[in-house]
């Protein structure tokens, strides 16, 4: 999953702005629909997260077999760190929650027993 970390602005080198990029892959027979994704962060950053939405909208199918590329940003408060203290809080993101939808059929068919 590939990441970006960078100062806010040139004004504002206390909050860095954390990028990344997410991967889904539907490895099913069946579409899925993707609601939402929320990124779950690594024990370093956890308690310098300053976004509150931390949720991705995707409102998007993937088809079986098939890959979802969804992009995301948060930003962190890194006030008082250095470029080196901020790089040691690795790993930033240790996994997703996503958010989906799946149609389930039942059998209608009531059997005489």
């Amino acid at each position: 999953m590939p990441t970006g970390l960078g100062a806010i602005s040139n004004d504002n080198t206390d909050q860095h702005r954390l990028t990344y990029s997410i991967n889904l892959t539907n490895e099913d027979d069946n579409e899925a629909y993707i609601q939402w994704i929320e990124p779950i962060f690594g024990k370093g950053i956890t308690d310098k997260v300053v976004t509150e939405q931390l949720q991705v909208a995707v409102e998007k199918p993937i088809t079986a077999k098939a890959s979802l590329e969804i992009e995301g940003t948060v930003v962190l408060d890194t006030k008082g760190l250095s470029k080196k203290e901020i790089v040691a809080l690795e790993p930033f993101i240790i996994g997703i929650k996503v958010g989906s939808e799946k149609v389930i059929v039942i059998n209608t068919q009531f059997q005489d027993g």
